[in-house]
């Protein structure tokens, strides 16, 4: 099953809530962090998240493993261990981040907040119920018309 527009998947519209936390710990700053700040943006504007909630402004970064295979991205494209994307606001400090990860052949998704504390990693089913969908190595590509 397809999301209701292309690249999108709608998934996470049949995800059940997620459990309220009694007063969460503080997040631990995810190591990579500030590296994957200096990854290059691949997209040329920001674009409108809406495949991620709350949709919102934001940049896609790539690092140099994963950036020709996403920038050139087609139905067969599979990315190699150590394929790192992340998704950040376009303005900093707004909003989460989520990025993703191969390793050993598979991604491991990263969510983070504001300042880059995780706040869930690994291969929980709400990232991986949408990606499956994905065209590609369960990515989805950049827009291609806003």
């Amino acid at each position: 099953m397809r999301g209701p527009f292309p690249g999108a998947s709608d998934a996470w519209h049949n995800a059940p809530e997620p459990a309220a936390s009694v007063s969460p710990e503080p997040a631990v700053l995810w190591s990579r962090y500030a590296e994957a700040q200096r990854w290059p943006v691949v997209n040329s504007s920001p674009f409108t998240t809406r495949g991620h909630e709350p949709e919102r402004a934001v940049d896609v970064r790539a690092n140099e493993v994963a950036r020709a295979a996403y920038v050139g991205l087609v139905t067969d494209t599979v990315f190699a261990n150590g394929a790192g994307l992340i998704e950040l606001p376009h303005s900093p400090g707004a909003d989460n981040g989520l990025g993703m990860l191969k390793e050993d052949g598979g991604w491991q998704f990263i969510e983070l907040d504001a300042r880059g504390g995780v706040l869930g990693s690994g291969a929980p089913s709400r990232c991986v119920r949408c990606h499956i969908q994905a065209p590609s190595d369960e990515v989805f590509g950049l827009p291609l018309f806003r």
